[in-house]
């Protein structure tokens, strides 16, 4: 979910990426293996 204290700083540097999607509001992300 974004906002403070969000963690999404955290998957983007795992390698996550924001699809542009936003599901029961929240971001979504992928990771590509």
């Amino acid at each position: 979910v974004p906002g403070e204290n969000s963690p999404e700083a955290f998957y983007l540097k795992l390698g996550f990426r924001l699809t542009g999607e936003v599901d029961d509001g929240e971001l979504v992300g992928e990771l590509e293996l």
